[in-house]
């Protein structure tokens, strides 16, 4: 299903369906379970209270609310705010200086998972586990836990995401929640 340009507000309310915009800013409401969202053509507005759903947005500055579980959200560039009020799902994060997540939700304590895969092949990181830290940080101001991404051994990094109220975290209690 490919979503007009000019539809600013398309509800999709069926599952296992393929949703996908390339121009436009739209606020797209998901009824349904299992649908991929390829939301690329502006600034994308997303809600999907289901569970088991993949978005993914562009380059705008996004907003995403998601509840169930199974959800995979990859917000892309941009100043991208996503608030969980589910449990299990998977964030996918984005490279040094390729945008910037403000996450907003239970995200240390439900399940959920941060997907560094990515983000890390676009740095200079060898592989090796006890090399990580040169490249993954993590910094905690307040009650929040600020990630950033070194493109090489303890380099310059850039904010990749604020993970909002979940208290000090370090960076292995990150890891435990992560995927490389």
């Amino acid at each position: 299903m490919t979503i007009a340009a000019t539809d600013a507000s398309p509800v999709v309310n069926l599952s296992s369906v393929s949703i996908s915009a390339t121009a436009g800013d739209h606020a797209l409401f998901i009824g349904g379970s299992h649908d991929v969202a390829v939301l690329t053509g502006g600034t994308e507005t997303v809600q999907a209270y289901q569970g088991y759903n993949t978005i993914t947005t562009g380059a705008g500055n996004d907003a995403i609310r998601i509840a169930g579980a199974g959800n995979v959200v990859n917000a892309g560039a941009g100043n991208n705010s996503i608030e969980d009020s589910g449990s299990g799902n998977t964030f996918v994060m984005p490279g040094a200086g390729k945008g910037m997540d403000d996450i907003n939700g239970y995200v240390m304590s439900n399940g959920d998972k941060f997907d560094f895969t990515t983000a890390l092949k676009g740095t200079s990181w060898d592989g090796l586990a006890s090399d990580l830290g040169n490249y993954l940080h993590v910094q905690n101001s307040g009650n929040d836990a600020l990630i950033s991404i070194s493109n090489t051994a303890n380099g310059a990094a850039s904010l990749v995401a604020d993970l909002h109220s979940v208290g000090q975290v370090s960076l292995s209690t990150l890891l435990a929640h992560s995927v490389t």
